[in-house]
């Protein structure tokens, strides 16, 4: 026995740890929950405003009162309250009770549910979960059991510290007292002896033992003085934390869906304050359908042994989603799942998309049926500003059972940002037992792809290689073109014809006075085009080329040529006497782009052409063959 308590130790008189338990989470109504002394039962909920008729018991005797959506009912030691409710053919009630804690060897209940507390002590603990008629054991203090999830702090330390003489600990409706400390004689020992008052009875405990008192653990540590003694008090029982969660709850985007047993639930719009949903059967066919608000008093859309709710939508940011909670009240329709095949449908969008460029949308199905999946047909309808390249179906015959297809669809996008690209359809053959169709076939519901499209860049450099200075005769250019955009797409290569005549342009189309031609580069690649030119003046002449897309230039360049006269050759004398003046005839014919029309005699003989010459400014294509008169007189001595 110590005769005085540190001054370090005075705040640890009267030091409690006390926590509540709890059952929280959805119930049907009528329903009902029972804690050991007491119950609460929804007996009825209003049309009007949610408020519910509620009837209660506890040991002093039974009462009822009308309970509006948030509104606090403390009954003895317990707290309950409802926090929302959904209204259908049945109605759910989002619930919280607070209660202290459960003993070993009692049970509390809820809905078709029921929870006993089997053993506890410092190293163990052991429930049993019943649903209806079946029953499952556990000695985990976190428990999964169908919708339930279960938190227990098993023989919990309520008290640790110095309770002084006199003063009395109270737990709940339970209390225990230090009323005086002893020095017995036990065996020819002495040995301080520490008087309790545990409610209404009295123990006497020796400083170092433990002893079981009622529903407390009670050990004595030591004993200061005659005036404090320490100890721990654990609680021969446990705090449980209930969570009734829907087997079926989740955030779906416009036009998603989720599989309930036969049914498909999809959120068709999606509004700023509420959604409009319905019930369709796994080929497609609405069953049933309206708008749903959430809010703490709501209604369901309802269908054959299932409850449709809203608990919240999301508007103002993409993408829009609606919260779906589905309460099944006919637990059989749940089998009916078994009859009908189970496919995932998962978009596999590139990781970069940009506009106007082609790109491959994947789609994968994954039959996650027992059975194969025959004669698959794979829908795509692309949104208005996206092309298809190709097909809009897929035909699968067979997908086997837990396997995966892919299929593949070409796009172009001509938006950028945020895009929808569209929708996904798929229609099969149902698995044996069930069919929805006169055909036997089955429709999954459509689902909308979107991805972030980035936006194009289309940008070309032209460059043009010629003499810059040159005699008046035919001369080789290169022109070099380079895409120094972000996308591969089409783009017209434009020269404008002037002056001058276009040798070996097989590549080119004659537009007007242009010479034209696509290309499509993807980024960073660059094309070279060699073409001669015949000029047709003396003049100096200035050569151009553009690239057009859309209607616009989008890259250009040009390049001048200056032309020189040779000095004429009659002016050399030549030593070995004077030349006459020979008429040289070129025969070959090739085609030739001209921009002006030229008059010019000519006598040649018959000759069969190769090619044509092409006359741009007189408008047309002079079609038959001409032979190009190149022609020097030249006086030269030798």
């Amino acid at each position: 026995m110590k005769k005085g308590i540190p001054p370090v130790f005075v705040f640890m008189l009267l030091f409690q740890f006390v926590a509540a338990s709890s059952i929280v989470g959805w119930v049907e109504t009528p329903g009902k929950i029972e804690i050991p002394g007491y119950s609460i039962e929804i007996k009825d909920i209003s049309l009007v405003d949610g408020s519910a008729y509620v009837k209660y018991s506890t040991p002093e005797g039974s009462y009822s009162q009308f309970l509006k959506i948030g509104q606090n009912l403390s009954v003895g030691e317990l707290s309950f309250k409802i926090h929302q409710i959904i209204v259908g053919e049945k109605g759910h009630a989002y619930v919280s009770l607070e209660y202290p804690y459960l003993l070993e060897g009692e049970t509390i209940r809820f809905g078709n549910y029921s929870l006993s507390l089997l053993s506890v002590n410092n190293n163990a603990v052991r429930i049993k979960l019943t649903k209806n008629n079946e029953s499952r054991e556990y000695t985990s203090k976190d428990v999964q059991y169908d919708n339930l999830q279960v938190k227990l702090t098993p023989y919990p330390k309520i008290f640790s510290g110095y309770l002084k003489k006199g003063e009395t600990f109270t737990f709940y409706s339970h209390s225990i007292t230090f009323k005086e400390a002893l020095i017995e004689n036990v065996s020819g020992k002495y040995k301080n002896v520490v008087k309790l008052l545990i409610d209404k009875s009295e123990y006497d405990i020796p400083v170092g033992d433990t002893i079981e008192a009622g529903m407390f653990v009670i050990s004595t540590k030591e004993l200061i003085g005659a005036e404090y003694v320490e100890m721990e008090v654990h609680l021969k029982g446990a705090y449980v934390n209930v969570y009734l969660t829907s087997q079926f709850e989740k955030t779906l985007k416009e036009k998603e869906s989720m599989q309930v047993g036969p049914y498909l639930i999809v959120p068709e719009y999606i509004l700023p304050s509420r959604a409009y949903v319905s019930i369709k059967n796994l080929c497609g066919k609405v069953l049933s359908e309206g708008f749903l608000s959430p809010g703490s008093h709501s209604k369901a859309l309802t269908y054959r042994g299932i409850e449709v709710g809203v608990l919240n939508v999301t508007y103002a940011s993409e993408p829009k989603t609606a919260k779906l909670i589905v309460f099944v009240t006919d637990p059989s329709i749940i089998a009916m799942k078994e009859l009908v095949p189970e496919v995932e449908i998962s978009p596999m969008i590139p990781s970069k998309i940009v506009q106007f460029d082609e790109v491959p949308l994947k789609i994968v199905l994954k039959n996650k049926d027992h059975v194969d999946l025959k004669n698959v047909r794979i829908f795509y309808t692309p949104s208005p500003w996206v092309e298809l390249v190709g097909d809009n179906v897929v035909y699968v015959p067979k997908i086997e059972a837990g396997s995966s297809y892919d299929a593949s669809f070409l796009i172009r996008v001509n938006r950028y940002g945020k895009v929808a690209l569209g929708n996904i359809r798929i229609v099969a053959e149902t698995s044996s037992g069930f069919s929805c169709n006169e055909d036997g076939t089955i429709e999954f519901s459509p689902i909308l792809v979107t991805a972030n499209v980035e936006k194009a860049v289309v940008k070309y450099d032209v460059d043009i290689s010629a003499p810059i200075n040159s005699t008046i005769a035919p001369f080789d250019t290169l022109i070099r073109i380079q895409n120094k955009g972000n996308v591969k797409v089409p783009v017209l290569l434009r020269i404008p014809i002037s002056k001058f005549a276009v040798l070996n342009a097989e590549s080119f189309t004659l537009n007007g006075s242009n010479m034209e031609r696509l290309i499509n580069l993807p980024p960073n690649q660059t094309a070279e085009f060699n073409i001669r030119i015949f000029p047709l003046e003396s003049t100096n002449l200035t050569l151009r080329a553009y690239v057009v897309f859309d209607g616009e230039i989008i890259g250009g360049a040009e390049e001048k040529v200056k032309f020189f006269q040779e000095k004429p050759q009659e002016e050399v004398q030549d030593q070995n006497g004077e030349r006459e003046p020979q008429i040289i005839y070129v025969n070959k014919t090739v085609p030739v782009y001209v921009n002006k029309t030229i008059e010019v005699p000519v006598e040649v003989p018959y000759t069969p052409l190769k090619s044509k010459i092409l006359f741009s400014s007189a408008g047309f294509l002079l079609g038959a063959a001409a032979i190009i008169l190149l022609a020097w007189i030249k006086a030269q001595r030798e």
